[in-house]
């Protein structure tokens, strides 16, 4: 099925392929490889269109991580003067106002890039940031934290913010850059460098503040006394400090590593970097940092108690996080880098677009030449042919195409100069067949004129013999009226012979005929009689059945006379019998009712009981006076239902009364109809042995008149066999009368037609014998 549905399939395409003209065909060629080009053009400039649109999403991006990035610079500023605001230094902690309105400006900034998104993850980021802050806010402001705590809440906090950077990287696809330089670019810059440079952040006001509690005690009133300045060391720099800054260290050499790796994958990536100083700068934030990250390590880690002067310690530490915060400005070169691509990828897209204009252009000019090339030649072989056939032989074009066209039309020509050819044979060839035909018409002329006189019915005429092809046929001509001639002679004598017999016959016919209507008239006669008679006994025959069945259906009515009056007596039988039973019943509800008048008898008795007590609970109320009241009500109540069941009880003998009155008049009238119907059972009796005697007589009656009926059937029987056999003899002579007939019509015809044959034969002009 599959395979026929295939080639149905098949065939249905050819045929509409037949069907095209051939500039048709090559525009419908043409459509399918237009068709065939758009589709990679289309995922060529899908392609680039979804490039400039990441490209484009990224830097949408870039806004909102650097707002981001500007709330985490706000943060460690706040940090560094909360701090120092803590600790009671006022002078350095004046600016905590002033950063913490700078952090307010920067959450509000974000918050307004954030909220249209739409996205939970960014939102819950920036509320728990802000519920973070909130609480930082207030503890500072109140001065409700010292200063460790303030600096573990705003590293919390910005360790908050740095996830949302990360997210906002995942949000915008700057994480799926396809393009290495773009992609290293954005790592190190906005991921890297501020884990950086909050790391660096980490070694700055939280040592600081370590060092100045240090020289505080150092420098302070307990200072002579060695305990307390024991005591007071031990809790300006304690192990948990110790700790954090061990580990805040190490938090410095992985993002160092990490910003580096990925700043050298950017310069591999992006070459053009090296000559901007990307190189050169991050080799001087290597040596910077490690720097501190030695300073750190030798004199605070490495010393039970450090003794550094806050002031230098925090101006070696601060250089590699200017040079840090000097580094944040590559992310011009990434937004430049951005730009660079997008309007690189424009330029690709047009570029793209215009040779792909072009390639069509040329395509169409060429496909159009090519068609019309084609076209051309055949459309010229086309008319040249038309000419030819039209009777113009000079109509032959040169071809001076070498394709296949060429080809075709060259064919074309070298046909069309066979056919001339065989044209011109073709006359020559006609010309002598009309010479030929014409002697031959001459001698075709001489037999049609021979047969001619032969049609004329002249069997004398003879065609002329000549030595062509028509002599055989003349010979043959005069052959066949010669025995012609002679069959017709014979015809003609057989033909009076047969009318003379055919006259003899029609007088022997005619005799016969006569004799035949006679017998017929005779025994139509008899048939008549014969007719009356049976009819007469068929009559009689049906008198006697008519009879029959009257009688059987006067024996029939009677039995069902006799069966219907003992069907009556058995209903009379029945009837006694009910009407004894209901008077047994009718005695026994007499005798319930007699029941029923005791118990009422009774319930009266009780009423009467029950109305004499309560008068006399009702006397016994009244003599107890207020306490009685209540006895009395019940009393009253049963006095009431006393005398109500008083009356419904004489209700009720009387109609108990009412019932046993109408049950005797009811057995008085039953009695009286088993009276009348045992005098109607015997009447019933009595009619059903008249019937029985009835049907005796009827029986009998029935008996002589079926062997009448009997006695006529038979005589019936035999006249109507007496009658189909004369009727028979009827038909017979009939069928005799009619063939004798037939006879001498055929004999008739007989004489006719040899009359005919005759006068047929004679129109013939015959040779004299």
């Amino acid at each position: 099925m599959k395979t026929i549905l295939t080639r149905r399939t098949a065939g249905l395409t050819l045929n509409f392929l037949l069907q095209l003209r051939l500039w048709q065909k090559f525009a419908l060629l043409g459509m399918i490889a237009v068709a065939l080009a758009a589709f990679p053009m289309y995922r060529l400039f899908q392609g680039i269109e979804r490039s400039i649109a990441q490209v484009r999403t990224e830097q949408s991006g870039l806004g909102a991580i650097t707002a981001a990035l500007e709330l985490v610079r706000t943060m460690q500023d706040h940090r560094a003067s909360a701090s120092y605001f803590v600790l009671g230094d006022e002078k350095r902690g004046a600016a905590q106002p002033k950063d913490a309105a700078a952090v307010d400006s920067a959450l509000t900034k974000l918050q307004a890039i954030t909220a249209p998104l739409g996205q939970h993850n960014l939102t819950a980021r920036v509320a728990a940031f802000e519920k973070m802050w909130t609480a930082t806010k207030e503890d500072v402001a109140g001065r409700k934290i010292d200063q460790r705590q303030v600096t573990e809440q705003h590293i919390q906090a910005i360790a908050t913010v740095l996830r949302l950077v990360e997210d906002l990287s995942a949000a915008y696809q700057i994480d799926l850059d396809s393009d290495p330089a773009t992609f290293y670019i954005a790592r190190s810059t906005l991921i890297r460098l501020p884990a950086l440079s909050e790391a660096l952040g980490q070694l700055r006001s939280p040592v600081v503040s370590r060092l100045q509690e240090i020289a505080a005690a150092r420098n302070g009133p307990d200072a002579a006394d060695a305990q307390k300045l024991e005591a007071a060391l031990r809790n300006a720099f304690r192990p948990s400090d110790r700790a954090r800054i061990r580990e805040s260290l190490r938090d410095v050499q992985n993002a160092l590593d990490h910003y580096v790796a990925d700043q050298r994958l950017a310069l591999q990536a992006l070459p053009s970097l090296e000559s901007s100083g990307s190189g050169a700068q991050i080799a001087e934030i290597q040596r910077a940092t490690s720097r501190a990250i030695e300073l750190v390590q030798h004199e605070i880690l490495d010393r039970e108690m450090p003794q550094m002067d806050p002031g230098t310690y925090l101006k070696e530490v601060s250089a590699p996080r200017e040079l840090v915060q000097k580094a944040a400005t590559q992310q011009q070169v990434l937004s430049d880098e951005m730009r660079r691509r997008v309007a690189e990828a424009s330029s690709g897209r047009l570029k793209t677009l215009a040779v792909v204009l072009a390639m069509l252009t040329i395509g169409t000019l060429v496909a159009v030449l090519i068609v019309r090339n084609i076209t051309s030649t055949v459309s010229g072989l086309q008319h040249s042919v038309e000419r030819v056939r039209g009777g113009d032989f000079s109509a032959l074009q040169s071809i001076e195409s070498r394709d296949e066209v060429g080809d075709l039309g060259r064919t074309v020509n070298q046909l069309l100069q066979e056919r001339i050819a065989a044209q011109n044979e073709s006359e020559a060839q006609a010309r002598k067949a009309e010479a030929a035909n014409e002697m031959l018409n001459n001698s075709v002329i001489s037999i049609l004129q021979a047969v001619n006189q032969l049609s004329q019915r002249d069997l004398t005429a003879r065609a002329p013999v000549t030595q062509d092809i028509i002599g055989t046929v003349s010979d043959s001509v005069n052959a066949l009226a010669d025995e012609t001639a002679k069959v017709l002679g014979e015809v003609s004598r057989i033909a009076s012979n047969v009318a003379h017999a055919s006259g003899k016959v029609k007088g022997q016919a005619d005799l016969v005929s006569r004799t035949a209507e006679d017998e017929r008239r005779s025994v139509g006669d008899v048939i008549a009689t014969l007719a009356q008679a049976t009819e007469a006994m068929t009559h009689v025959a049906s008198l006697a059945e008519q009879s029959n069945r009257s009688a059987e259906r006067a024996t029939e009515a009677t039995q069902n006379a006799l069966q219907t009056v003992n069907g009556t007596v058995q209903g009379m039988e029945s009837i006694r019998e009910t009407i004894s039973e209901t008077e047994k019943r009718i005695k026994r509800l007499g005798e319930r009712s007699q029941e029923i008048t005791g118990i009422v008898n009774l319930i009266n008795t009780i009423s009467e009981r029950t109305h004499v007590l309560a008068l006399n609970a009702s006397m016994q109320a009244a003599v107890a006076g207020e306490a009685g009241r209540g006895f009395a009500v019940v009393a009253e109540e049963v006095q009431r239902l006393a005398e109500s069941s008083r009356s419904a009880t004489q209700q009720i003998g009387a109609l108990v009364g009412n019932i046993q009155l109408e049950t005797n008049e009811t057995i008085t009238t039953v009695n009286k109809t088993i009276g009348q119907v045992v005098a109607g059972s015997e009447q019933a009796q009595k009619a059903g042995e008249q019937m029985r005697v009835t049907q005796q007589i009827t029986g009998e009656l029935v008996a002589q008149v079926q062997r009448i009926a009997s006695s006529s059937q038979a005589q019936k029987s035999a006249a109507e066999e007496l009658l189909k056999s004369v009727e028979a003899i009827g038909h017979s002579t009939e069928r005799t009368a009619q063939q004798i007939e037939t006879q001498n019509q055929e004999t008739e015809s007989l004489m006719d037609s040899a009359r005919r044959l005759v006068a047929s034969v004679n129109v013939f002009k015959l040779a004299q014998a």
